[in-house]
């Protein structure tokens, strides 16, 4: 859980640099303001979301044939 919570605030620190809301001189804004920025956004709440997985293709090498049908 506080993996996902780090993973969030790491992406929306990087992601926060890519725009070109430079402050008004024109200069990038600092760390600091980014980390302000960080803080304002939502953590993850359990429960929220939902992870489906679908097995397409097994692949398992030296199997014997016989138990390949199953």
């Amino acid at each position: 859980m506080k993996a996902g919570i780090m993973m969030a605030a790491l992406a929306g620190l990087a992601l926060s640099g890519c725009g070109s809301e430079d402050t008004a001189d024109g200069a990038p804004r600092s760390e600091a303001d980014l980390k302000k920025e960080v803080a304002k956004l939502d953590a993850p709440e359990p429960g929220q979301y939902r992870q489906v997985l679908e097995v397409t293709r097994l692949d398992l090498p030296g199997l014997p044939p016989k138990r390949r049908s199953r």
